[in-house]
């Protein structure tokens, strides 16, 4: 199982070119006329049955039943097929940055480092160890504390890497939780 988020796209956007790796679902984008940067954000390694879907989109109760399918276009994948990719902040990988702090707004029992991402098998792996982490918090002032917490995890995001605006599309977001008494060595998960 792979990881894909699909945007409608819309026909008029300006075409640019693409200096990439093209596998099936960038050249399906690039033959929309609608190419953009947005190419470069496709792993060449996703395979063809992943290039478009029709989905209902109807907001109507029930109207899937009798509405016309729309052809979602794919314009981001990640395949994660390196083993041991890294995703750490100095490592500038293209789409993700593995972060190191703590998540003070929800009070979080963990925190967060680079370390506990790796990519393997072709999956994404956060791996969840008890036991004291520190990481950097930030106050709302601006300024920055060291917190302990009893849990060590990672945390993945796509902040500032691909960007699009004036577009209905998903919020893309998986959390792996368990109790603490589940935790007697380490947790480990996949998202593939």
């Amino acid at each position: 199982m792979m990881t894909y988020i699909a945007l409608v796209i819309c026909a008029g956007l300006l075409a640019l070119h693409v200096a990439a790796t093209t596998g099936p679902c960038t050249q399906q984008l690039l033959d929309t006329g609608t190419s953009s940067n947005l190419a470069a954000n496709i792993d060449p390694d996703s395979p063809a049955t992943a290039c478009s879907m029709a989905v209902c989109t109807s907001t109507e109760l029930g109207g899937c039943a009798s509405a016309a399918k729309e052809n979602l276009i794919l314009v981001m994948s990640d395949e994660f097929n390196k083993d041991g990719r890294g995703l750490a902040v100095y490592q500038n990988d293209p789409l993700w940055t593995a972060e190191n702090l703590y998540y003070q707004p929800t009070s979080d029992m963990e925190v967060y480092t680079a370390q506990q991402v790796a990519t393997g098998g072709g999956s994404l792996e956060i791996t969840i160890n008890k036991g004291v982490g520190q990481g950097i918090s930030q106050a709302p002032d601006g300024s920055s504390t060291s917190v302990a917490m009893p849990f060590v995890s990672g945390m993945v995001s796509s902040w500032n890497k691909f960007c699009f605006t004036g577009l209905e599309g998903p919020w893309f977001l998986a959390w792996g939780l368990a109790s603490e008494d589940s935790l007697s060595m380490s947790s480990r998960a996949a998202v593939p």
